[in-house]
């Protein structure tokens, strides 16, 4: 009995990798497209949303890779979510214009967290694109500029960027793999205009 089940397990987990590789390699690649030039003409104000609650470690370096951006129009808006660590601190020494931050509110019955913060951040932002980041990723300084065009040229509403990990801890190296599976396993594809 034992047999036929390790059997279908096995090509199960081939056809997952199958699909995995597949989904990996046709996966468009902000790296590989076009890159317009940094002054292209017509440009859309896009506004960044940033949820923090607890993020001491990272946002700094964060925010200073998103404003850092060399697309011409943008804003950051990052919503302290009640943090009890020195993230207000941290937030308040960054003196840059295009940067708002705002006071996160207890969330509404049935709502968590981060969801209610990215609501908030949402619901202020100005900009008609908007980029949903959490507060401990950073980006290379084209990578708004390139993530607009690709918007733009592909004539699509939605992008999900996925990062390059960076793992420190043995529980990171195990895990967080399983996040780029989990978004790879699927079958992708777009929806035409």
């Amino acid at each position: 009995m034992l047999t036929p089940v390790l059997i279908a397990c096995a090509v199960y987990s081939a056809l997952c990798l199958i699909l995995v590789g597949v989904n990996f390699a046709l996966l468009p690649r902000l790296s590989r497209q076009p890159s317009a030039p940094s002054g292209a003409s017509a440009v859309s104000l896009v506004s960044i949303v940033v949820p923090a609650r607890n993020e001491e470690r990272g946002i700094g370096a964060a925010l200073r890779s998103m404003l850092s951006q060399d697309y011409p129009l943008f804003e950051v808006i990052v919503v302290n979510d009640r943090s009890t660590d020195r993230t207000a601190e941290i937030l308040r020494t960054i003196g840059d214009p295009r940067l708002r931050v705002i006071d996160g509110e207890e969330p509404p019955p049935g709502w968590l967290g981060k969801p209610n913060a990215l609501a908030q951040g949402a619901s202020i932002a100005r900009g008609e694109i908007l980029l949903f980041v959490d507060a401990d990723v950073r980006y290379a300084p084209e990578t708004l500029r390139r993530a607009v065009l690709f918007l733009e040229t592909r004539r699509v509403d939605f992008v999900g960027l996925l990062p390059r990990l960076e793992t420190a801890s043995f529980w990171e190296h195990v895990l967080m793999p399983n996040l780029l599976c989990a978004a790879l396993f699927g079958p992708f594809g777009q929806a035409s205009p």
